[in-house]
C-alpha cells in the first residue's frame, strides 16, 4: 500500500479478487483509513459487509487507493458532494448507505444486528487461544453477558498475583467486607434459595438420581472424617435456617 501524506478526498477500498469496493471521504484521508483498518482487525467496523470480507479473506486481499484529491480547505459539503458522485457512478457494493453522510436507506435494525453478530462470530471462530497462549476450551472458557470470551486460567493468575501481594492488612480488609456482604445479604439470599427449592424439588431429585453415584465416588476419595463431620454440622444448620421460610 501506497504512503500517502494529510490530505482530504475521497478514497475506496477494494476486495482485489472482485469488483466489489466500498467507498468513502474524509478531511484527512490517510487518517481515515487507518481507522478503518484498526475496527476491521477488531472486529467492529460500522459495515457488517465490509467487516464479513475482511475477515473471511484478510487484509491482503484488499487495495486501498485515493480516487479523488482535494484542497485541504474543502468543505465538507463538497467533499459529501465528491463522495455522491463517486457512490452514483460506481455503485459500491459494500456501502450499506446509497447517500454520502446520511443514514436514509440503510438496513433496518435487525438486518444490521445479524449482519454485525455473524461477522463478529466468523472473528471470534478464527481466535482459538488467548494472548497468553491458552487454549478457549469449554472448561477454561467464561462467556460475559455481551457473549464475550474470557480466559479462566488467565482470571486465576490474575487473582493469585493480585493476593500474593496483599499485606495482611488488605487481607483482613478483604475477608471482613466479604463477611459484611454476607451478613447484609444473607436473609434474601436464603429467602431466594428457598423458593427455589420450592419450585424445583422435581428437577433436583432427577438430577441426584442421575449423579449421585459419581457425587458419592468422588467424595469419598476426598473425605476426610473430620470434614465429615464439618459437613454434617453444615448441613443441619443450613436445613434449619431453610425451615424458617418453608
Amino acid at each position: 500500500m501506497a504512503r500517502y501524506p494529510h490530505k482530504a478526498g475521497v478514497y475506496a477500498i477494494e476486495l482485489i479478487a472482485s469488483d466489489r469496493i466500498y467507498i468513502g471521504s474524509s478531511t484527512n484521508v490517510p487518517g481515515r483509513w487507518y481507522q478503518h483498518r484498526l475496527h476491521l482487525k477488531n472486529g467492529t467496523h460500522h459495515c457488517p459487509k465490509l467487516q464479513y470480507a475482511w475477515t473471511k479473506y484478510g487484509a491482503d486481499a484488499f487495495e486501498w487507493r485515493i480516487l479523488e484529491e482535494l484542497p485541504r480547505d474543502c468543505s465538507k459539503v463538497e467533499i459529501l458532494a465528491r463522495e455522491q458522485f463517486y457512490i452514483d457512478s460506481l455503485k459500491p457494493w459494500f456501502n450499506v448507505l446509497p447517500t454520502a453522510g446520511s443514514r436514509l436507506g440503510s438496513l433496518d435494525v435487525e438486518a444490521t444486528k445479524r449482519l454485525k453478530s455473524a461477522a463478529r462470530r466468523s472473528v471470534t471462530d478464527l481466535v482459538t487461544h488467548c494472548p497468553r497462549g491458552h487454549e478457549y476450551t469449554p472448561e477454561n472458557t467464561h462467556l460475559t453477558k455481551r457473549n464475550q470470551r474470557i480466559c479462566r486460567e488467565c482470571a486465576r493468575l490474575r487473582m493469585a498475583a493480585k493476593l500474593a501481594t496483599e499485606t495482611p492488612a488488605q487481607t483482613s480488609a478483604r475477608l471482613t467486607r466479604g463477611r459484611d456482604y454476607h451478613e447484609r445479604n444473607r436473609e434474601h439470599h436464603l429467602e431466594t434459595t428457598a423458593a427455589y427449592v420450592a419450585t424445583h424439588k422435581a428437577e433436583k431429585r432427577e438430577y441426584d438420581r442421575i449423579h449421585r453415584a459419581e457425587q458419592n465416588a468422588r467424595r469419598r476419595t476426598t473425605m476426610t472424617d473430620e470434614k465429615r463431620a464439618r459437613n454434617a454440622e453444615l448441613q443441619r444448620a443450613r436445613r434449619a435456617r431453610l425451615k424458617e421460610f418453608v
